[in-house]
């Protein structure tokens, strides 16, 4: 177990700070709560048994859609300053780890989400207060989490409660995409609902990033219309029919494919609008 771990726990139970420590459990001075570590992880919670296990492997740059690279490098950017250097970054709803070349250069990364993943640190339930002591953490990251969790209000303000007073707080959440990792699929939020969120749990120089312009928007629905339902889907009871037009479908397809291969180069100055986006990032402030 990281070091820097010890410093920042919580007990769950009684709020307690004072911790006994040995290679299988952190036990609460207080109220004598136990907490298994396995592998160096401290579980305060039991994985749900409905959830789908993730692959736990390097991320596949290749297969990363617009909104992720996006979100990559605006993470990048922003914790590219020395002033986070040494800072305590926490990620929570770490999962794999997709951003993980963005994490891995600071000494106190610590990772939380509900499941045992490999970047994971803390297994914690989500949707309860976190087992974080106040006021401990430098940075917070929050990628394509707030969709996942039924109460998010709650979160939000866990997070703001465990982020330094000037603590930063940057994520991203999809708008356009299809429901993924169900059951546990609940929300899509517009630049709106976010800012009333964040400002709801005491957050200043709220900065909301639209992520794609219209054509990108357009492009995505396309996308997704044919590989999600078109190339899927039997339209007629003659087989024979229906192999035929599945077939123009895939003509079809491959004539839109080229079409935007042939714009797309000058649709990359096309203007964001604020009543489209693929996805949204957002970089908050603790007040």
């Amino acid at each position: 177990m990281k070091s820097i771990i010890q410093k920042i726990l919580r007990c769950p139970n009684c709020n307690g700070k004072t911790f006994d420590f040995n290679s299988s459990s952190v036990n609460c001075k207080t109220c004598k709560n136990i907490m298994v570590i396995k592998n160096g992880k401290v579980f305060f919670t039991n994985p749900p048994s409905d959830a789908r296990e993730l692959l736990d492997e390097p991320p596949n740059k290749n297969r990363w859609r617009k909104e992720r690279w996006f979100a990559f490098n605006y993470f990048k950017a922003i914790l590219s300053d020395k002033k986070y250097k040494d800072k305590i970054i926490c990620d929570i709803g770490v999962g794999t780890g997709p951003f993980r070349e963005v994490t891995d250069p600071f000494p106190h990364f610590i990772g939380v989400d509900f499941f045992p993943y490999v970047p994971v640190d803390i297994v914690a339930d989500l949707r309860k207060p976190l087992p974080i002591t106040d006021n401990s953490c430098d940075v917070i990251i929050c990628s394509e989490v707030l969709e996942h969790i039924p109460n998010p209000e709650l979160l939000i303000k866990e997070m703001a409660r465990i982020l330094k007073p000037g603590g930063l707080c940057i994520g991203s959440v999809p708008f356009l995409h299809v429901v993924h990792y169900a059951p546990y699929d609940y929300y899509r939020y517009t630049n709106f609902g976010l800012e009333h969120l964040f400002k709801e749990a005491n957050f200043s120089s709220i900065e909301i990033v639209n992520v794609g312009n219209p054509f990108d928007v357009y492009k995505a629905f396309e996308e997704r219309f044919f590989s999600t339902h078109f190339l899927k889907m039997r339209f007629l009871k003659n087989p024979v029919l229906n192999t035929l037009f599945v077939f123009w479908g895939r003509v079809i397809r491959k004539v839109i494919t080229l079409l935007w291969k042939t714009v797309s180069y000058f649709t990359k100055s096309m203007s964001i609008s604020s009543e489209t986006a693929l996805s949204f990032c957002f970089k908050v402030i603790k007040k």
